[in-house]
């Protein structure tokens, strides 16, 4: 039944379809890249326009270049919708004031303590 579901996903066009994405780092590219333009979720969006923007960002060495790219690619989006962010988790630390330094990783819920200090 699985195995019908995902080739259903890849060639039978839907009406609407609830799917999850984490982003494994704070980027434009992990969006962009694998989940609209390479088709990792099935969406069957395609726009040529959108797709060299995001190939054009991926090279970019210039910073601000690259931002402003990928800004052009999010109008697209805005404009023509292939999919809607139904929520955004967060988290919540609660943290005693003598803890410092502590600088949660919210992308991948890591706890790094490497340089945080307890200063009593």
């Amino acid at each position: 039944a699985f195995a019908a579901w995902v080739n259903a996903r890849k060639s039978a066009p839907y009406d609407i379809i609830t799917a999850l994405w984490v982003s494994d780092y704070v980027d434009p590219e992990n969006w962009y890249g694998d989940l609209i333009t390479d088709d990792y979720r099935n969406s069957h969006f395609k726009n040529e326009d959108f797709a060299s923007l995001i190939k054009k960002a991926k090279v970019a060495t210039d910073e601000t270049q690259r931002i402003e790219t990928y800004r052009q690619a999010n109008k697209i989006l805005e404009e023509q919708q292939p999919m809607s962010a139904l929520y955004r988790e967060t988290s919540l630390w609660l943290v005693k004031p003598y803890v410092k330094n502590l600088q949660p990783d919210t992308t991948l819920r890591l706890y790094p303590i490497r340089d945080t200090e307890i200063v009593r």
